[in-house]
């Protein structure tokens, strides 16, 4: 799979009070592409479980691992468009 590149992924890192549109119709599109050529594929050589897009009602989960402070937080934040975790040099624990 190829990284994501879209100009509105590019404007820099201010934080925004939405996200994009544009962006958010880029990532539906990658992730709907990834599911039918990536995904499905490997699915049904492994006789898997996984449904048909037609058939997918929800929005998925995302893990989001790494090491302390390697930005994973910030991501989300820049991603979302919004401050929805908090970040820090200390460690954190919004439970």
């Amino acid at each position: 799979p190829s990284a994501i590149s879209h100009p509105a992924a590019q404007e820099g890192t201010a934080m925004r009070a939405a996200p994009d549109p544009k962006l958010v119709e880029h990532l539906e599109k990658k992730a709907a592409e990834c599911y039918q050529n990536v995904l499905l594929p490997i699915n049904a050589r492994m006789l898997g479980p996984l449904p048909q897009p037609e058939t997918v009602t929800s929005r998925p989960m995302v893990l989001l691992l790494g090491n302390h402070s390697s930005g994973k937080s910030t991501f989300v934040n820049h991603l979302l468009g919004t401050e929805v975790q908090k970040s820090g040099v200390a460690p954190t624990d919004d439970c």
